[in-house]
Formats: C-alpha cells, sequence, structure tokens
C-alpha cells in the first residue's frame, strides 16, 4: 500500500489524539471557500485530491464526497499507516465512498510518486511551513491537470477577545518554550523547526512566503481570515522567541494577487473560526506541537505552564475561553 522513499519530518509520530481534541477543528466555510473556487474557476473534474504532509488525513474528510479517489501523501510511515485506519474509519462512519490511495514522500518530491498531471486538486494543510515554498507549489503545480484547484491553507496562534494581554503572552510562552524544549535533543530537529517557524511568521504571519508564481497558476487569491488579530498576536508576540541567527524569509505575495479579507461574525467565509475552548484543550494542543505536559522536567516549561494555568482559572472561572483563530488560504488554479 505504501511506496517508502528515505524522508524525515518533525511531527512523524505525532500524538494526534490530543492534537484532535486541541486544534480548531476545519470549519465548512473553509471548504466551500476551496469547493467554489474550483467550481467556478476549475476544470469541473472531481475525480482525484491530494493532500500533502497530510498526517493523518484530517483534512481530507471535508472533501470526502466530492472526490472519488482521495490521496494522502505524507513523509511519515507511521502516519500513513494511521491515516489509513483513521480515513477508513470516518468513511464507514460518514458513508463516504471514494478510494484511498497512500505515497510516502516529502512534500517537494510528492509528484514523483502521485504522477505528472494526474489530479484535480492539491492541498497542503498546516503544512507548507515544514517545506521549501517554491519546491511544494512546482511538486503540486505538477501534479495537477489544467484547471486544478490548488490551495495552501493554515491556521495560527489564536487570540483572546475576551481576555487580558498577559493571558495571550501566558498562552505563548508555554506554547513555544514547549516548542524550544522539545527541539533540544536533536539538532536536526531543531533546525528544521525554527526554519519552519520563520516562515510561519514572515510578513503577516501565516504562509506569507508561500509563492502563487503567474506562470503556473491563474486566479490567484489569497484569503486573510481574522488577520488582522493573527498579525498582532503571531507577528508582534511570537517573534521574540526566535532564536539569533534565524532569518525571516522574504514575503512572497504578488501585487497582482487579490487578496481578500474575512472576519468571524461578518463574513460568512469566515464562520467557524471563534469558538470556545477550554483549558485542557489549548494543553492538549501545546502538547502536539512540543512536549507532553508532564513529560517535562525542564523548570522554565513548568513555571510557564504553571503560569498559564494559573492566569486561565482566574479570568475563566467558567473553565472556557472564547478562542478566534486566524486562517490564510493560498488558492490559484492550475494553467
Amino acid at each position: 500500500m505504501f511506496k517508502p522513499i528515505q524522508s524525515t519530518t518533525v511531527y512523524g509520530d505525532a500524538d494526534w489524539v490530543a492534537y484532535l481534541l486541541g486544534r480548531p477543528e476545519y470549519p465548512s466555510s473553509l471548504y466551500n471557500i476551496i469547493r467554489a473556487h474550483h467550481a467556478k474557476h476549475g476544470n469541473g473534474k472531481w475525480n482525484r485530491i491530494v493532500d500533502i504532509g497530510s498526517g493523518i488525513g484530517v483534512a481530507l474528510t471535508g472533501f470526502a464526497e466530492d472526490f472519488e479517489v482521495l490521496h494522502v501523501s505524507d513523509p511519515s510511515a507511521s502516519n500513513l499507516h494511521k491515516a489509513c485506519r483513521f480515513l477508513t474509519t470516518w468513511m464507514q462512519c460518514h458513508g463516504a465512498k471514494a478510494t484511498l490511495e497512500f505515497s510516502q514522500s516529502e512534500g517537494e518530491f510528492a509528484d514523483q510518486l502521485v504522477g505528472y498531471s494526474s489530479s484535480d486538486m492539491v492541498i497542503c494543510a498546516v503544512a507548507a511551513h515544514f517545506m521549501d515554498p517554491d519546491g511544494l507549489v512546482q511538486s503540486a503545480s505538477n501534479m495537477l491537470r489544467p484547471g486544478g484547484t490548488l490551495a495552501i491553507f493554515t491556521y495560527m496562534h489564536p487570540s483572546f477577545p475576551n481576555q487580558s494581554r498577559a493571558f495571550t503572552e501566558a498562552y505563548l510562552d508555554s506554547l513555544m518554550s514547549s516548542i524550544i524544549s522539545s527541539s533540544r535533543d536533536n539538532s536536526k530537529a531543531s533546525s528544521v523547526l525554527w526554519q519552519a517557524m520563520s516562515r510561519m511568521y514572515c510578513g503577516g504571519g501565516g504562509q506569507d512566503n508561500v509563492p502563487l508564481p503567474a506562470k503556473l497558476l491563474t486566479k490567484r487569491h489569497r484569503y486573510h481570515i481574522n488577520a488582522s488579530q493573527g498579525e498582532m498576536t503571531c507577528q508582534g508576540k511570537a517573534l521574540k522567541y526566535l532564536p539569533a541567527g534565524v532569518d525571516l524569509p522574504p514575503v512572497r505575495i504578488s501585487p497582482s494577487e487579490k487578496i481578500i479579507a474575512l472576519e468571524s461574525g461578518e463574513d460568512a467565509g469566515g464562520d467557524g473560526w471563534t469558538f470556545e475552548m477550554n483549558k485542557k484543550s489549548l494543553f492538549d494542543f501545546i502538547a502536539t506541537v512540543g512536549k507532553p505536559i508532564g513529560e517535562e522536567d525542564n523548570e522554565e516549561v513548568l513555571a510557564s505552564y504553571a503560569t498559564f494555568g494559573k492566569i486561565f482559572d482566574e479570568e475563566c472561572p467558567s473553565g472556557f475561553t472564547l478562542a478566534r483563530w486566524p486562517c490564510k488560504i493560498a488558492i490559484g488554479t492550475r494553467k
């Protein structure tokens, strides 16, 4: 089932149970934006979709009833085996009939196994920052048939509109100290991680360094959902955690691209990105990108956990807080 090649990944054996509990669930509005773009500008075909850097394939569930074939591409054999179980179970529960395919590859070379001009849509969900942006876009474009849709999207750190500045800073301290600690024991993983973080934080945060080349794509649109809050949180606060010597890559947004700004509570395209979370779900998310809570003996990290937990309890006596997640979508149609 899996055709392996030699590859590495930072999150090759992630705790996906904790991730699913702590991450924002992809709202229907996200899928509607991508689906509408393909319906309006695409080739009219819904045969095959490829998810690059798929993890266990969560992002594909929103397209399971649209396409005949769902192709999962990831560098990790462990992730692919988990994706097979997860998607098979999900499809059985939801009555989806699509055929599942799998290939093991780094995203920049996924086209070599997926095949050239073989797919009608390629997505990359919350993974582009771990790949060379030019290699990713070229690989994805190679897979697409003319009129196929490329959609690269990511969410960023949430803001907390009902909480204090200290609350947000304590959350980021916990998140970033956990990430830093998790990378200390592996110099290669550390290098990859900080390169990925620098890509995530350049420009207004998200994936502003991912190009949509005019020579490959037309109808190049970028959707910035809750981006004003995302820029404040991601760019203004998280940047201070990057180690010295880690340079931010250039912003790759072309003036000829169409930018659509959407806000939760104001635009239908922004629906579903603001919702209540409890303390456990926020710590579950921290655990998926850093070290699992309770398995870290670093005093600085433990102190940051304790500080955030204390502020959460003080400011959120109900046990819940409102989290507003920024999301960016880069989308285009293959020429």
